[in-house]
C-alpha cells in the first residue's frame, strides 16, 4: 500500500479548512454571497501558507487567481496590487543586485573607473592605477595580492 504524501494531505486540510468556514457562515442572498467566499479564501490561503503546503509565491498567486472565478474580484481589480510602481521598485532592485553580484562587478575599486563623477578623487587615482579608464568595465582583470 502507498503512502500519501504529506504535502497532499496538509492541502486537503487546507481545502477542509476553508470549506467548513464557508459551511459555516449563515447564507445569505446570492449578492452578499462575497463575503463568505472571501472568508473561505482567505481560510484557504492562510492554512497554504501556515502549512508551507506550497510554495509561498504559488500560495500568493492563488489569492488572485481564485478570487476571481469565485467572484470576489474582478481580474483587473485581483491583479492591480501586482502592478504597483513600489513592487518595480524591489524587482529593479533585485535585478540590480544580480547585477552587481556578477562577476566583472565585484571588485569596488572598478567602479569610479567607469566614469562615476560623484566618486572620490584620490579614491579614483589610486583606482585608475591598477585599472586604466580606458578599459571597459569588467575588462581588467583585479591584481593579485599575495
Amino acid at each position: 500500500m502507498t503512502e500519501v504524501p504529506a504535502r497532499v494531505l496538509r492541502v486537503a486540510g487546507c481545502v477542509l479548512l476553508a470549506a467548513l468556514v464557508y459551511l459555516s457562515l449563515p447564507a445569505t442572498d446570492a449578492a452578499a454571497a462575497g463575503p463568505r467566499v472571501g472568508l473561505a479564501l482567505f481560510a484557504l490561503v492562510g492554512g497554504l501558507w501556515l502549512t508551507q503546503a506550497l510554495p509561498l509565491a504559488l500560495t500568493a498567486l492563488l489569492v488572485p487567481l481564485l478570487a476571481v472565478p469565485a467572484g470576489v474580484s474582478d481580474l483587473r481589480t485581483a491583479l492591480a496590487p501586482f502592478a504597483h510602481p513600489i513592487i518595480f521598485l524591489f524587482l529593479g532592485g533585485f535585478a540590480l543586485a544580480a547585477a552587481l553580484q556578477h562577476k566583472a562587478w565585484t571588485a569596488p575599486w572598478r567602479w569610479p573607473c567607469c566614469g562615476w563623477r560623484a566618486a572620490v578623487a584620490a579614491w579614483r587615482s589610486a583606482c585608475c592605477s591598477r585599472c586604466p579608464p580606458s578599459f571597459p568595465c569588467g575588462s581588467a582583470t583585479p591584481p593579485r595580492r599575495p
